[in-house]
């Protein structure tokens, strides 16, 4: 099977490079070079662990899907296996640390190979004179040379933006492609084919070709040149070089150099939004002009100063952050006036406005993220309410708005938030389906003796059946296990940390986070399950923050001794750092995770268990499900994300709900938080009286039982007076300033 299945792998690779050269835009290029990694990967992950050819069809399956425009799965491919046990030979090394972004040593591999003197000219030369008609090794090393200084070159180019070089290292693999055919080389000809397509791929895709240069006869721009110039060379330096854009960002990115264009960025999640950000902000810092970035959350404010740090601190710009408490704390002040880049809550911004309405006067560009948290909740409309203060300030027009979500909908909606952003100036979002990873939707059902994992949401579609098994009970218990969905979430999630992979336990409720780390204290004590963690030190000292929150044995805490984080809101923030750093290191495994997932928080898994679908008797909605959903499928570390509801009971009607959410994830919708409030009061009054023909305004101010409930308004879940004081706060809201003329209210 094995061989029959390279067989079909590489016919479909040859044909898929020949359909390339032919068209690269045709619309079976990019599933059929998906299709061949697939296969590939298929081999070395289930065929012999012993097949000296593992590290070559390794290495064939992250290409095709580096060429199918998945560098990060392409990435995962090759990371998981240590080097030194892919066999691969000198060539195909130096290929495979291209695609896993190994520049130096990439660099360090082409030095050797090329100084090496046995590969020199007199040397070569000399071996085939030797070779007494049959000058194969000779002719290989000649052609490995070509590919050496193909990689070299490019490397160069890479690291200087000089496109020269990449057009000398494709005819450097030309020759050497040409070569290896003539004389029979099948593995040389292979690497040297797909090099040149990846090499002139990804130059395609690079930073140096899609981030904008500005017109080089401005001098204006002069500052921004050389700031991008830094920029790129500090993401090229790193361990991991960054040296392009993903298909999801390039469109965004080619706008990010106007200050005048507000943009509407719609990407999927873990899709690139960061990126576009940070070039945003690099062309406003260019313009001596400072950046503040309002994020929903605190935990994900510090996530993304974290982020923006380590991009801009090289570059000499000071970040820094205000959450957590209302009001400004000490400092917060001075941060929000004077850092080069700022990171807020809502609520800290919205407060810093009043207390100085000019602190944000200097600044150029303010980045909306998770902008698609609009609605009629009340912080949703308080967010509505501060976006469209910034939109209406008097200097509004010298200030740039970008707004990124992953949850934004098609269509009018987009069209409607892309207006209101811009102040109805013309121009499109930006907006593209494109993933990192695939992912799948399936369930783990539980039919007694055992469980079977079902890869997709059809009954007859790849499933694993006995995928957990029925484990007799122990001690002076008598059921055997297990024995809900808690306990079968909870044995999945072990028996797939157990194949290596990071899983995501998502609840619908926080009330329930505690109870779940509760059974798995119990399950561990018992000995049902193992703990994941052989050495508790890496654990130490969030485990001693929390010690000191909590007492020695909450169970959150004793969760960490076992290899499982609890995260969600509600928990301190120091202890919630600490969980999160051990998350980004990926010391935990396991992680159970409250709705605060949903809001944008990046925490991110390969396997993401789903045990229930309701909060408080009502189906979430398909947008948050998406949110979730977005976390399957880890870039750099993953191929594809498998999101699974664990039904336990009554399967029909579980299978049926959970389709039937799926099927909504793409039914999203956003409609002004206010509009909905003004609509609901209007509603509310055309029941509770008789809808006045003349004078109406008239009427309803002087009739103060118009405002009241009605004894037959029970199921409602605010008073009208209230939802009316609400609409006031926020009709007052939009005040620029607390001590405004009373003729400014209007």
């Amino acid at each position: 099977m094995d061989v029959d299945l390279a067989e079909y792998g590489f016919a479909l690779l040859d044909a898929a490079l020949e359909l390339r050269a032919l068209d690269r835009s045709h619309i079976q290029l990019i599933p059929a070079l998906r299709q061949v990694g697939r296969t590939f990967e298929a081999i070395v992950k289930h065929g012999d662990p012993e097949w000296p050819a593992r590290g070559f069809y390794r290495l064939i399956a992250a290409a095709s899907y580096h060429l199918a425009g998945y560098a990060a799965m392409a990435f995962a491919v090759l990371s998981t296996t240590p080097a030194d046990r892919l066999n691969l030979n000198h060539g195909e090394k130096a290929l495979s640390q291209l695609i896993v972004r190994d520049l130096k040593g990439m660099a360090a591999s082409c030095r050797d190979w090329l100084t090496e003197p046995a590969h020199g000219d007199e040397d070569v030369a000399r071996l085939i004179a030797e070779s007494h008609g049959s000058p194969g090794d000779a002719l290989a090393t000649v052609a490995l040379s070509g590919l050496f200084r193909a990689l070299a070159h490019f490397e160069f180019a890479l690291r200087t933006g000089e496109r020269e070089y990449v057009t000398r290292a494709l005819t450097f693999l030309d020759a050497a492609r040409d070569l290896a055919r003539n004389v029979g080389l099948s593995t040389v000809w292979w690497i040297t084919r797909l090099a040149h397509v990846l090499l002139d791929d990804l130059w395609s895709q690079s930073l140096h070709e899609n981030i904008p240069r500005g017109p080089s006869d401005d001098g204006q721009w002069a500052t921004y040149r050389a700031m991008r110039r830094l920029y790129i060379a500090n993401l090229f330096v790193q361990d991991v070089a960054n040296v392009e854009l993903w298909p999801s960002q390039i469109a965004a990115a080619r706008r990010t150099s106007d200050p005048k264009d507000d943009l509407v960025v719609a990407l999927p999640t873990s899709a690139g939004k960061t990126r576009v950000a940070e070039l945003a902000t690099l062309e406003c810092l260019s313009r001596a002009k400072r950046v503040l970035l309002v994020t929903p959350l605190r935990a994900l404010s510090a996530q993304t100063e974290r982020a923006f740090r380590a991009t801009f601190a090289p570059l000499g710009f000071v970040v820094s952050s205000q959450y957590g408490k209302a009001g400004l704390a000490h400092g917060d002040d001075y941060a929000l006036s004077h850092s080069n880049i700022v990171v807020s809550t809502p609520e800290k911004l919205d407060f810093g406005l009043r207390t100085d309405p000019h602190v944000i006067d200097d600044v150029g560009l303010v980045v909306l993220d998770e902008g698609h948290m609009i609605g009629k909740e009340e912080r949703k409309v308080r967010f509505e309410a501060l976006v469209q203060r910034l939109l209406r300030r008097s200097d509004a027009e010298h200030r740039r708005i970008v707004c990124l979500s992953a949850l934004l909908p098609a269509g009018p909606d987009l069209n409607d938030v892309t207006a209101w952003i811009r102040s109805d100036e013309p121009g499109d979002p930006v907006r593209s389906e494109w993933r990192p990873t695939l992912q799948r939707f399936g369930t783990v059902e539980w039919r007694r003796p055992s469980a079977t994992l079902r890869y997709t949401l059809d009954h007859d579609g790849p499933f694993l059946p006995r995928f957990i098994q029925q484990v007799e009970a122990r001690g002076r218990q008598k059921l055997p296990l297990p024995r809900d969905a808690r306990d079968l979430t909870l044995m999945s999630a072990w028996r797939f940390a157990a194949e290596g992979k990071r899983v995501l336990i998502f609840l619908t409720q926080a009330n329930w986070t505690e109870g779940y780390a509760e059974r798995v204290v119990d399950l561990v004590r018992r000995g049902y399950l193992e703990s994941l963690l052989e050495d508790p030190s890496p654990v130490a000292r969030a485990e001693a923050i929390g010690r000191e929150w909590f007492g020695e044995n909450h169970p959150v805490v004793e969760c960490l001794r076992k290899g499982v984080a609890v995260h969600h809101g509600r928990l301190p923030s120091p202890f919630l750092r600490e969980v999160e750093q051990l998350l980004s290191s990926g010391i935990i495994s396991i992680i159970v995770s409250s709705p605060t997932l949903a809001q944008g928080l990046n925490l991110n898994a390969g396997i993401l268990l789903i045990p229930s679908l309701y909060r408080a008797k009502e189906l979430v909605s398909g947008e948050e499900l998406s949110n979730v959903a977005g976390r399957a499928g880890r870039a750099f570390v993953d191929t594809e994300g498998l999101i699974l509801h664990v039904v336990f009971d009554r399967h029909q009607w579980r299978r049926g709900t959970w389709r039937q959410l799926v099927d909504r994830m793409a039914m999203r919708s956003l409609r002004s938080g206010l509009a909905e409030l003004v609509d609901e009061i209007i509603r509310r009054l055309h029941i509770d009286s008789k809808p006045p023909t003349e004078d109406a305004y008239e009427y309803l101010a002087n009739a103060r039982e118009n405002w009241s409930d009605g004894n037959d308004r029970r199921d409602e879940t605010e008073r009208t007076a209230d939802l009316v004081a609400r609409l006031d706060n926020l009709i007052l809201s939009l005040v620029e300033a607390l001590d405004a003329q009373p003729e400014a209210l209007p």
